[in-house]
C-alpha cells in the first residue's frame, strides 16, 4: 500500500470521509441520568470549622 499526500481539497475530503466512525455503545450499555451532586451533612462537617477550605 502506497499512501500519498492529498493535492486537492476534494481528495482531502474524500480521505476524511473514508475514516470509519468510532464504535458506539449499545443502548443498554449507556449510562442513565447521573445523580445530581449534593453536599451531605458528613461532607459539610469536614470543613465546617475550617477558616479556609484548601
Amino acid at each position: 500500500m502506497h499512501i500519498t499526500d492529498t493535492e486537492t481539497m476534494e481528495e482531502l475530503i474524500a480521505d476524511c470521509a473514508a475514516i470509519p466512525a468510532p464504535p458506539q455503545p449499545a443502548e443498554q450499555d449507556r449510562p442513565g441520568t447521573p445523580t445530581p451532586w449534593a453536599v451531605d451533612e458528613t461532607c459539610y462537617a469536614q470543613v465546617d470549622q475550617l477558616d479556609e477550605y484548601v
